[in-house]
């Protein structure tokens, strides 16, 4: 009996996998054509575990690796060294390494970008915030500035980490619950499980829903896991 088993689930297996159409085959370029006449492209490929991403005015793009890059991708491929200047406590261990990546609405101007992190302090560690002036050539960070802490932690998993500004300037910072901290997530007076909003110099704006008392001035939305999807239209 112990070899029929393995034999009803293959045939299981090839009954459910019947009828399917077989994947699109790539082109010679590497690209594939889907079903619906969607193309996609392939412009890198050697990225460890890529994270975030952001579009230069140049259209060079640049990713976060988790394992504690910061890397560019321009019209040749994939740039062999990473980006200097990056924060030296980036925590890789478990969920958390380099993270979070969204260029200042100024970028142009400012060449100013935000990164999230793992940060380690002592015996417990942190989802962070810095904030960093690429230089022209795209190929280092200087003036990084450490502007945010989330609630400390010893757990390594479930740190958030998505940024976004919205329109008024002001930058969100999902913050996740640490996965043991999870009933802290409801609590809004710690930043467990927490959506942060601040002002690029991790100032806490006065109109956000706990700036008069009742939960953490920096919190503006709460009761959260880990949110791993951000987008504001």
């Amino acid at each position: 009996m112990k070899h029929i088993t393995p034999l009803l689930l293959a045939g299981a297996l090839s009954a459910a996998c019947a009828g399917k159409a077989p994947p699109p085959a790539a082109e010679e370029d590497g690209s594939l054509l889907s079903s619906s006449g969607v193309r996609l492209v392939p412009v890198a490929a050697g990225l460890e575990f890529p994270w975030a991403m952001a579009e230069l005015p140049d259209g060079t793009l640049l990713v976060t690796e988790r394992e504690g890059r910061l890397r560019r991708i321009t019209s040749s491929g994939l740039v062999a060294e990473p980006v200097s200047g990056l924060p030296e406590d980036v925590l890789i261990d478990g969920q958390g390494g380099l993270l979070g990546l969204a260029l200042a609405p100024d970028f142009a101007v400012s060449r100013a970008l935000f990164l999230s992190y793992s940060r380690q302090d002592g015996d417990t560690n942190t989802t962070a915030v810095v904030r960093g002036i690429l230089t022209p050539d795209a190929t280092a960070l200087t003036d990084v500035t450490h502007i945010f802490d989330g609630a400390p932690r010893e757990t390594t998993y479930h740190y958030g980490g998505r940024l976004a500004f919205l329109d008024d300037g002001s930058l969100i910072v999902t913050l996740g619950d640490g996965y043991r901290y999870m009933d802290e997530a409801q609590n809004p007076s710690n930043r467990h499980g927490a959506i942060a909003r601040i002002w690029p110099d991790g100032s806490i704006p006065e109109d956000n829903p706990f700036i008069s008392g009742g939960g953490d001035p920096a919190v503006y939305s709460y009761g959260h896991r880990n949110v791993q999807g951000l987008v504001f239209d």
